[in-house]
C-alpha cells in the first residue's frame, strides 16, 4: 500500500495535513504503508495523471486508488481515510 500526499511549501492545509499525517505515523496507523510526497510545484505529471490538486491524500493499494482525501484536516477523518479496506 502507497500512502500520496501532494503538498504545496505554501500551502496551510497542505502543512496541517502533513503534522497529522506525522502523528498518524506515530501512533502506528501507517506502519506497513509506504508514504510519498509528490510536490504540488514540480510533479505535474502525477498530478495530471491522477487528477490531483494540492492537499489531496491518496491511498493505493495492489496498484489501485482505494480512497481519496480533498483539503481535509480533520485528524479522525484522515485516520479513517488512511486505513486500508479490511483494516
Amino acid at each position: 500500500p502507497v500512502l500520496v500526499h501532494t503538498h504545496a511549501s505554501w500551502c496551510p492545509v497542505c502543512k496541517r495535513q502533513e503534522a497529522l499525517l506525522s502523528e498518524l505515523g506515530n501512533e502506528k496507523l501507517l506502519d506497513g504503508i509506504t508514504l510519498v510526497r509528490v510536490d504540488f510545484d514540480k510533479d505535474t505529471d502525477f498530478l495530471s495523471a491522477y487528477k490531483a490538486g494540492r492537499s489531496v491524500i491518496i491511498l493505493f493499494q495492489d496498484g489501485k486508488e482505494v480512497r481519496r482525501l480533498n483539503s481535509e484536516t480533520n485528524k479522525d477523518r484522515i485516520r479513517d481515510g488512511v486505513k486500508l479496506p479490511g483494516a
